[in-house]
């Protein structure tokens, strides 16, 4: 004790006023870089900054003088009333900075999170942004300080929560987070053991680390390590949910896994009309280095295409486009397919591009099916075919005979190829001279012509191998052109092709999924085909004109060279690991170029962009949001609630007299300190109740079972007091979890 007192600093002598600076400044400090925490991981706007002044002031007034209950209402008033006029005095200001920051919002997570969120249509204005940051930031000022001035772990379930979720989306990196947790529990750990003069450092800790956690975040943009966790921590939960995965799923780096089982995956019944099915699951648009992602939803309001994908499948498109042109085009005949699936990746639903209807999953944008159940099935028009010299029916091109339904149909066909050359034919310049000069300059207008250079240089430069080389730290594009690649498999072929389409000005995309191929030298009407981790394959499919997707296979030993449309097993027995490159082929006469329909802005009727009401767009992602909130809140609350009911309850039991108060008084107490160690004077020494207290609540507690004699007026209060004390040192003890428990699950305590 002694030595405690001399290591007291001379603010000793008002410990509560030292406390009541500390924490003002504390958290008026915790408070900005929390809130720098938060828009630094947005678009750089001053305003955003500028409104933190907001949040510290409302902050430092009620961590100054909150504790007076007329001051915490008063200033709750000035912030609703600031609210107020802000909105009232100029609504359309307030709203389009309201719009401004979701912009940004979404903008830091389209930036860095695959999936994307809408934008709204903003004008770019500071005012506007300062005007509703500043709101926010005020409210979130008066929350913080007055969650603050009730428990000193305010600022750990704040930080913590801010911090997780901005690691979980990418937008914030590790060694921030350390630097607020530090802040956190530097506080803690100051206001549990008082004013020392040890505390006296942390001062100077706390100014540090908040400069060095918040000041960097206004700086930063995104850490590719961190984006590389979250995508692993999403493989992890969605291996988890959707089984084990064959398919590299557009990470050529890892390209060897795809031919690595021989397990059972898909068993599918085909008719003599199907032979030949592709059934597509991952399906990739953009290549960033070595891996292909797919097309972000932000992609389609980012160019003006918000609500395009809702009004093309009325149309019948993308999915079913296919089907949907061989129906305008004459084609009636319709075949059955059925899948299941016994071991594939259940992410996807695999689906031919023939498909007319389909039983299960749902489309993902326009690139495929996603959450198939273990069954389903498919009508479709034909088998699928390596496309690329399939030419465009008459009525597509020339107007004569044509029918409303199809020129209702090439209405939508021309505003999705619009977005379609928008998205998937682009590729930039130095990877598509790179491309250009490695098959030789030749020029191509024609998608055949295009396939027939990619299978000669294909079979002139590499041979095949279920075991690619690796690729370079260049990235997959100077890897495989750039001489660094020799043997390639196919994702490798499938990824190259992509590349040399779009260098071409054809739209294509790289896709993922197996290969079925049905037998029918017998007589039967069906096959039933069993696929394992040996049929997973991959491929290009282009955009025709006026058709839709198709598979075009370029990968050697899966194409012969007198007919495209057929395929071989490059695996099987009696095919070679890897084959000397033969002869280059001669290429056939040059096909005469598909009529090139000229390319449409989409311009969506009724229902379409115009109409989408930005504000709305936000509010559809706010209020899932706000509606989980409100649920956390009502569950906490429920909580607290419980615990008011059980001490009422407890309370009560202690009314009584007699034998009553005493059975009541020993069996309440007996029962919260059974999680302690039960009801002992080890036990309750520990909690700092002394031998003498505990004998005496004893002695009272068993005259009045035993005697039945009523307790005087000292004596209850005596009993209540000790109970008191006991419930209350119980509560501070242990880890915060158990407290929470102790608080509001046992209920301890009768206050």
């Amino acid at each position: 004790m002694a030595q405690k007192i001399r290591k007291t600093i001379v603010m000793r002598s008002e410990p509560a006023k030292g406390m009541k600076i500390f924490a003002m400044v504390t958290g008026v400090a915790a408070f900005a870089a929390l809130w720098f925490l938060l828009v630094s991981a947005l678009p750089f706007q001053a305003g955003r900054y500028a409104a933190a002044v907001a949040g510290v002031a409302v902050a430092a007034v009620y961590l100054a003088f909150g504790r007076k209950r007329i001051v915490a209402l008063s200033l709750s008033g000035a912030v609703a009333l600031y609210t107020a006029l802000a909105v009232g005095a100029g609504f359309s200001v307030f709203r389009n900075g309201a719009l401004l920051f979701w912009n940004g919002v979404a903008e830091s997570v389209n930036a860095n999170v695959h999936g994307g969120l809408s934008y709204a249509q903003a004008e770019p204005s500071a005012g506007a942004e300062f005007l509703f940051s500043s709101v926010v930031s005020a409210w979130l000022g008066l929350a913080c300080a007055a969650a603050s001035a009730r428990s000193r772990y305010a600022w750990i379930y704040l930080q913590f929560t801010v911090t997780f979720v901005l690691l979980c989306t990418g937008l914030y990196p590790s060694v921030y987070a350390i630097g607020l947790f530090a802040v956190a529990f530097t506080g803690l750990l100051v206001a549990e053991n008082g004013m020392t003069l040890k505390s006296a450092l942390h001062w100077v800790t706390c100014a540090l680390i908040v400069a060095a956690a918040a000041i960097p975040c206004m700086f930063y943009e995104g850490s590719e390590g961190v984006r590389e966790l979250q995508r692993s921590a999403v493989y992890a939960f969605e291996r988890a949910v959707y089984g084990a995965n064959d398919l590299p799923d557009g990470n050529l780096s890892q390209a060897g896994k795809m031919h690595a089982s021989s397990g059972e995956r898909l068993t599918v019944t085909m008719t003599p009309h199907t032979p030949v099915l592709y059934l597509k699951g991952f399906a990739g648009s953009s290549l960033t280095g070595s891996r292909w992602a797919p097309t972000d939803k932000n992609a389609y309001v980012q160019n003006g295409y918000q609500g395009l994908l809702e009004y093309l499948a009325e149309g019948g498109l993308s999915l079913t486009q296919y089907a949907r042109y061989s129906s305008l085009s004459g084609s009636n005949d319709k075949f059955g397919v059925q899948i299941t699936n016994t071991g594939a990746y259940r992410k996807y639903a695999y689906a031919p591009y023939t498909v007319s209807e389909y039983t299960e999953g749902s489309p993902y944008y326009d690139l495929n099916l996603r959450g198939g159940g273990r069954s389903y099935s498919y009508t479709v028009f034909a088998g699928d075919i390596s496309g690329e010299r399939v030419t465009q029916a008459d009525w597509v091109t020339e107007s004569a005979n044509r029918t409303q339904e199809m020129t209702d149909y090439l209405e939508r066909e021309k505003e999705y190829r619009a977005f379609v050359y928008d998205t998937y034919a682009q590729i930039d310049g130095a990877s598509a001279e790179l491309i250009r000069a490695a098959l030789g300059g030749i020029g191509a207008d024609s998608v055949n012509t295009v396939a027939q250079l990619t299978r000669a240089y294909f079979l002139n430069s590499f041979s095949y191998g279920s075991e690619p080389d690796p690729l370079g730290e260049g990235g997959f594009v100077a890897s495989f052109f750039g001489g660094e690649v020799n043997r390639a498999n196919a994702t490798y072929f499938a990824s190259a092709a992509t590349q040399i389409f779009r260098s071409y000005g054809f739209a294509a995309r790289y896709a993922e999924g197996y290969l079925a191929r049905g037998d029918f030298s017998g007589e039967g009407s069906t096959a039933r085909v069993v696929l394992t981790g040996r049929d997973a394959h991959a491929w290009t499919e282009v955009y025709f004109d006026g058709i839709g997707w198709l598979p075009v296979e370029v990968t050697p030993s899966y194409f012969s060279d007198g007919d495209s449309d057929s395929v071989v097993d490059p695996d099987a027995p009696d095919a070679p690991e890897e084959e000397a490159p033969p002869a280059q082929p001669e290429l056939p006469p040059e096909d005469q170029p598909e009529p090139e329909l000229p390319p449409v802005t989409p311009v969506l009727p009724d229902g379409g962009q115009e109409k989408k009401n930005p504000l709305l767009t936000a509010l559809q992602v706010l209020v899932p949001v706000l509606g989980i909130v409100s649920i956390a809140a009502a569950a906490a609350l429920g909580f607290v609630a419980r615990r008011e009911v059980v001490l009422r309850r407890k309370r009560r039991l202690l009314e009584g007299g007699g034998e009553q108060f005493g059975r009541a008084a020993y069996t309440l107490l007996e029962r919260d300190l059974k999680g302690a160690g039960g009801f002992t004077e080890q036990t309750l020494e520990g909690l700092g109740i002394n031998r003498r207290e505990t004998e005496r609540f004893r002695q009272i507690t068993e005259r009045c079972v035993f005697g039945g004699f009523d307790p005087t007026e000292n004596e209850r209060g005596f009993v209540i007091g000790f109970m008191e004390k006991a419930g209350d040192a119980l509560l501070r003890r242990g880890e915060l979890l158990k407290r929470v428990r102790n608080r509001y699950v046992l209920c301890i305590g009768i206050r």
